[in-house]
């Protein structure tokens, strides 16, 4: 009798650490176009740990057309059908002098996966690009 209710305490608590590792994992990943504008990227956090990549391209179509990448996050808030972050990374754009120019920035950002997906970008500080929040024009946002 001993045994089994040993057995079955371990079974148990094994079943609830899987549990609770599961629901401790949150993801958002896709790619969103709007306008001149597109996000594409992956961001994972289990327990405390954030791991991701997002780029955001900004076509040469508009004046400081840029490409940046981040790969640094932190403040990652998930919510129903919505996450907020910042990232940090570094922007690369082409000026009128056509000598490529990298920047450092951070951004926040907040995406959503809804009916329709929305994205919005801001730079935090002096430095950053900031993108209009709206509706996405194309493409797929899952946040699970």
């Amino acid at each position: 009798m001993r045994t089994a209710l040993l057995v079955t305490a371990l079974t148990c608590s094994a079943a609830m650490a899987v549990q609770v590792r599961a629901a401790t994992r949150q993801s958002v990943s896709g790619w969103a176009r709007r306008g001149d504008y597109t996000l594409a990227g992956s961001l994972v956090r289990e327990g405390t740990k954030t791991t991701g990549e997002f780029v955001l391209l900004i076509y040469p179509t508009t004046p400081g057309g840029a490409s940046c990448r981040f790969t640094s996050f932190h403040d990652v808030r998930f919510d129903v059908g919505s996450v907020r972050f910042e990232g940090r990374g570094t922007c690369t754009s082409m000026p009128a002098t056509g000598a490529p120019l990298t920047t450092d920035v951070d951004c926040r950002f907040v995406l959503e996966d809804g009916v329709k997906d929305r994205f919005d970008v801001e730079k935090v500080g002096t430095t950053g690009v900031s993108v209009p929040g709206g509706t996405i024009d194309s493409g797929d946002l899952k946040i699970r």
